[in-house]
């Protein structure tokens, strides 16, 4: 965790969750077969853009945890899968509120 926290710092852009447009595109562009997986799950999961972009932050902040310059594209994969995961939870959890 410090490694990510040092690596977030040393950008200069502040944490990974609160990086605004000009940042998000600086530090979260994944390598190629990264951006298209992205893309891929994009159409496929029909992802709006405030997901897309979170899964960019997820997949910088990933990448950070890995000691990685560069957003891969494990690193997206691994993001995508927190997401499904997180979709499930949340569905599991409001049928049974509901």
């Amino acid at each position: 965790m410090a490694r990510a926290r040092e690596a977030q710092a040393a950008r200069g852009a502040g944490l990974n969750a609160m990086l605004d447009m000009p940042a998000l595109e600086r530090h979260t562009t994944p390598d190629a077969p990264g951006a298209a997986l992205l893309a891929k799950a994009a159409e496929s999961l029909s992802l709006s853009a405030r997901a897309y972009h979170r899964t960019l932050k997820v997949s910088r902040t990933i990448a950070d945890l890995d000691g990685s310059d560069a957003v891969r594209r494990i690193h997206v994969a691994e993001a995508l899968s927190l997401k499904r995961r997180w979709a499930s939870a949340d569905q599991a959890g409001f049928a049974r509120v509901s």
